[in-house]
């Protein structure tokens, strides 16, 4: 559902580890509702609870870039992980390297 939600004015996501994601809607910078994601069966259950809180949506030329800038931000952050693991993993074959060589590991 990322991506989604800002597509309407006023209306923010917080997320924490491990606590499901709530879905903040403020009128003029007071806070006047908040929603657990998981209680949203669908994107369409999501979006028309918005519309029936009467928010309006932003332009659909503003929507395209925050999805693209979500978008974008998940790859970045999917390669960051990808770097990473490949990282780690090349550490720990070089250590295992070492330790064959100093006789440490019998193969």
């Amino acid at each position: 559902m990322e991506g989604y939600v800002e597509a309407f004015a006023t209306v923010e996501v917080e997320h924490e580890k491990r606590d499901d994601a709530i879905l903040t809607i403020y009128d003029d910078g007071r806070e006047i509702d908040r929603v657990v994601f998981s209680e949203f069966r669908s994107i369409g259950d999501m979006y028309n609870f918005l519309v029936e809180k009467g928010l309006a949506r932003i332009e659909p030329e503003l929507e395209e870039a925050i999805m693209a800038v979500r978008y974008a931000e998940k790859r970045a952050e999917e390669e960051k992980d990808r770097i990473e693991k490949e990282g780690f993993i090349e550490r720990r074959r070089k250590d295992h390297e070492i330790r064959i060589a100093r006789g440490e590991v019998i193969e």
